[in-house]
């Protein structure tokens, strides 16, 4: 961050600082739609199927 000017790194924040507390506002008028639990166990189970395999994806 030494290399950003100053006056970028203010707007950055004020502009941060505006999204976050509208972004928050927003947040607290929306309904989150139920999720199945399983269907979320069984999509994790699924997409890190290859890292759990000795013959898979390189773990480095």
């Amino acid at each position: 961050m030494a290399s950003v000017p100053h006056n970028y790194m203010l707007g950055a924040f004020t502009n941060g600082a505006v999204a976050g507390e509208h972004a928050a506002e927003v947040a607290l008028e929306t309904n989150l739609p139920d999720f199945d639990s399983e269907f979320v166990k069984a999509e994790r189970k699924r997409v890190l199927a290859p890292t759990r395999r000795e013959d898979g994806i390189p773990q480095g």
